[in-house]
């Protein structure tokens, strides 16, 4: 009987290995709960390095950045109290009455007037983000949600007002009672913005939202 020579056959060893596979699996299929794993190995494999869709992208609002996070008016030093004393919060100087945009999907969970001031009104959702718990659109003039609404990107939730040192939007996003995630930079944000900027050298004009 002639021996066969396997190396005088290319792709022999290849074939063989996959008529065999594929026979056994046939009989003795791939357990569901494995697949799944692998599936959902995969996708997180896919996803390492980029930003969740779930999570803030773009601005809030159109105007000019008047304070960037902490900027000592409000969001630096005391009497903020939260946390180290740091709030990661923007501001955008802008008239009253300019669109607000919800900058990410998720649950409104609240929706009230600061010291009963029809211009201070303040809205938080809730996003399905990795590490993030709590955004806030505050100092809005009117709102078009409530506690409880499921807001999409992309969505108008109110119009701009009024707090402290004029017309503005305080957009801020955070673990909550926690300023360690970071509102400064991209993809978050479209650019960086200059941290403790007060009302100069911010330098930024955002000409379109979100």
């Amino acid at each position: 009987m002639k021996k066969i020579n396997l190396k005088t056959r290319p792709g022999f060893k290849l074939k063989l290995f996959l008529f065999v596979f594929f026979a056994l699996s046939a009989i003795f299929p791939i357990q569901a709960s494995y697949a799944a794993t692998y599936q959902g190995t995969a996708r997180a494999i896919v996803q390492i390095g980029r930003v969740s869709s779930n999570c803030p992208q773009g601005w809030a609002t159109t105007g000019s950045i008047t304070q960037g996070p902490m900027g000592h008016t409000s969001h630096g030093e005391p009497p903020v109290l939260i946390g180290s004393g740091e709030l990661e919060a923007i501001d955008i100087g802008t008239p009253i009455g300019t669109p607000v945009y919800a900058t990410v999907s998720g649950r409104v969970t609240e929706n009230f007037k600061n010291k009963g001031s029809d211009l201070d009104q303040r809205i938080t959702v809730a996003p399905n983000c990795p590490g993030l718990e709590v955004v806030y659109y505050w100092h809005l003039s009117a709102t078009n949600v409530s506690v409880g609404d499921t807001v999409l990107f992309g969505q108008q939730i109110g119009l701009s007002g009024v707090e402290g040192t004029g017309p503005h939007t305080h957009y801020q996003f955070n673990k909550y009672k926690d300023r360690s995630y970071s509102i400064s930079d991209p993809p978050h944000v479209p650019v960086s913005i200059p941290r403790y900027c007060d009302p100069t050298p911010c330098g930024i004009t955002i000409t379109s939202a979100p």
